[in-house]
């Protein structure tokens, strides 16, 4: 939380101020006991230790620190809550930047928080109900892009919804696959998929899948490639998939083909069944060079991942460490070996491995689309068609590209486009949403792809309502870093910025302390760094014939990278090598970082002060810890900052019985 990142801010080195407490009830709990106020408004033990756990817990004995360490802790406490009141005076609380800050990280935590507590375990748990089992598919798909208009978005709906009626009423899966599919060289996308298990397809496409019984077609579903029309031909108990390796041999390109990859394959065959070792045969015969890498490895295969001509041969492999024949499986001739079958020792080991294969999945990595569908669905999201089109007609009719002179008609704009958790959104909103969004407004073109940002734009909106209402620890998390970012902000102007500003504070820093602002012997250097020591050899030949070390550059061929810097301390690398140089000397060739170097002593600098310029960062630095106590005690007087400690000792010893 960010009390944690911006107390340190606060003073620790002040003393609790004394101050006698009424001797409270024995019936008063611990919880209630005022440990100290702020602007005569009061800290309660409970908030206090709510503050000092980060978890919030503050009814467990094992939690509660010291008296001591309590005690340090609400002076910072105190201080914090100081800096609060004076930014809210000041009107940090209203500081644009501020607030824009805060709104992208509401709204980032907001599909962080929803992720964690509504959709994760979910997704966990889903994944591995459907673990056991495998379905057997075949899809009809239909090419549509995501930013498709509603006209053909509808289009592609209805054919494939007459496409699923022809199969109700008989006609073959495979036929419709041919006469629905977009086609590319003649060929449909769509077709036999095999088996599949969870985790390999999409989640819509799984979810259709899992969902839909044997021999029955879904609705027509959307992924991110299209609509989709999913035949469930089968379903099995999941085979456990196979860690294998191969010897891979091209069949594509120039110069290849089946029968030569075969023949190729044969002999290499021969060789394993005469006892050559199969790693060597890898590295010499492989023509696959990234799996070449690791022996043949290509890791686990599970059923439907690849093409059944070479899935089915992979399953049908009985016992680990033996191998195939060579055979053909459509990506090439191969010949594979089975190196082990996944096994679990339990299934809690087996729900940790589905647990690491979720966090590699489309679906946790791209949760923010999971997120605003289900906002939409709790929000009950509704698009007012009629009055979508009136509005799509009046922009593309207009004459005008110009989308701020475009006239709309008073009472269009007053028309709802659409409503999510009980919010009516006018057209209006979306015009104007339009007129701050779109980047080129004086040559505007209408596209659905606008509309449907502007739908999702006031969903994440409601995100943040709905997760503020539903959600009581986002509301105390989000107010928490609400106020670490004002308190940062005005302890940045109050103290940094100020430190910096502050020249007649500075000055007289400089000149009450001058022996804090004094050079020691310095060493002003040249470092140059090459490739080649010869090249290093080139320029220090140049620079004792007089040329000038800046001009060395262009008098040198080949690689030459030049330092210049002061030094004070020569007891590190690579400075040691200046030890015992005179002006104008250089340093014996050395490599450091992989690289050749020699060091040139340009002057050794004698001892002296410093010119106020020159201790003005030293000056700033040195000042904000004495300007930081100044302001905070001048905060504690003008909010009346006060400490109970007796109160608060009889607090944490009550809280301990």
């Amino acid at each position: 939380m960010i009390l944690d990142i911006t107390l340190w801010s606060c003073s620790s080195s002040g003393k609790l101020t004394s101050q006698n407490s009424k001797k409270a009830g024995k019936e008063q709990k611990s919880h209630t006991f005022v440990v100290g106020k702020v602007n005569d408004k009061p800290v309660s033990f409970r908030e206090l230790m709510i503050r000092y756990n980060r978890d919030g817990k503050i009814d467990t004995v094992n939690t509660r620190p010291s008296y001591e360490k309590l005690a340090r802790f609400l002076n910072l406490y105190l201080t914090y809550r100081s800096k609060l009141a004076a930014a809210k005076h000041a009107g940090y609380f209203q500081n644009p930047d501020i607030l824009s800050e805060f709104r992208k990280y509401e709204k980032q935590y907001g599909f962080q928080y929803w992720f964690n507590h509504r959709l994760k375990n979910h997704l966990l748990n889903q994944l591995i109900q459907r673990s056991d089992s495998a379905v057997h598919l075949a899809h009809i798909l239909i090419r549509l892009s995501p930013h498709a208009s509603p006209v053909d978005t509808i289009k592609t709906y209805n054919r494939l919804m007459k496409a699923r009626q022809e199969f109700n009423e008989g006609v073959p899966f495979q036929e419709l696959i041919k006469e629905y599919s977009t086609t590319i060289k003649k060929h449909p996308l769509g077709g036999d998929l095999g088996f599949i298990s969870a985790g390999m397809v999409v989640k819509p496409f799984e979810d259709a899948a899992y969902n839909t019984p044997v021999d029955n077609v879904s609705m027509p579903i959307r992924t991110k490639y299209g609509y989709h029309l999913v035949y469930v031909k089968g379903k099995r108990k999941k085979v456990p998939a196979r860690e294998v390796s191969f010897i891979f041999f091209r069949t594509k390109g120039k110069g290849f083909s089946i029968k030569s990859a075969m023949k190729k394959a044969n002999k290499v065959y021969q060789k394993l069944q005469n006892g050559v070792p199969w790693d060597s045969l890898v590295i010499k015969y492989s023509e696959d060079y990234r799996s070449k890498l690791s022996n043949g490895n290509i890791g686990w295969v599970h059923p439907g991942q690849y093409l059944p001509g070479f899935t089915d041969t992979v399953f049908a492999i009985s016992h680990p460490h033996t191998y195939t024949k060579p055979f053909y499986s459509g990506y090439g001739v191969h010949i594979v070996r089975l190196d082990s079958i996944r096994t679990y020792r339990s299934p809690q080991q087996k729900n940790e491995e589905l647990k690491k294969m979720l966090k590699n999945l489309p679906r946790y990595k791209e949760h923010d689309e999971l997120i605003i569908r289900k906002i939409e669905k709790i929000g009950h999201t509704r698009v007012i068609d009629n009055n979508y089109w009136a509005l799509k007609k009046a922009l593309i009719q207009t004459d005008t590209l110009n989308l701020s002179t475009i006239q709309f008609q008073s009472a269009l704009l007053k028309k709802t486009l659409f409503q999510i958790n009980g919010i009516k959104y006018k057209v209006k909103d979306f015009v104007k949403w339009l007129q701050h969004t779109v980047n080129n407004p004086e040559k505007f073109t209408y596209r659905y792809i606008y509309f449907q940002k502007f739908k999702k734009h006031e969903a994440e909106n409601q995100l943040i309502l709905m997760s503020l209402k539903m959600f009581p620890e986002f509301a105390t998390n989000t107010h928490t870093y609400l106020n670490g970012l004002v308190v940062y902000k005005i302890s940045q102007d109050s103290v940094w910025n100020y430190a910096q500003k502050d020249t007649s504070a500075l000055r007289k820093l400089y000149r009450a302390k001058p022996q804090d602002y004094y050079y020691n012997t310095r060493y002003r250097y040249y470092g140059m760094v090459s490739n080649k020591i010869s090249t290093l050899k080139s320029a220090v030949n140049l620079i004792r014939s007089g040329i000038s070390v800046d001009r060395l550059k262009n008098d040198i061929h080949g690689y030459l990278r030049i330092n210049k810097d002061v030094v004070d301390n020569l007891s590190t690398e690579p400075y040691s090598k200046l030890k015992g140089l005179q002006n104008g000397e250089f340093s014996k060739p050395f490599t450091y970082h992989n690289s050749h170097m020699i060091l040139y002593l340009n002057k050794i600098l004698e001892p002296r002060e410093m010119t106020f310029k020159e201790a003005y960062s030293k000056l700033v630095s040195d000042y904000q810890p004495i300007r930081k106590k100044e302001w905070e005690k001048s905060l504690e007087s003008r909010y009346h900052v006060k400490a109970y400690p007796k109160q608060l000792k009889l607090a944490l010893e009550q809280s301990k019985k």
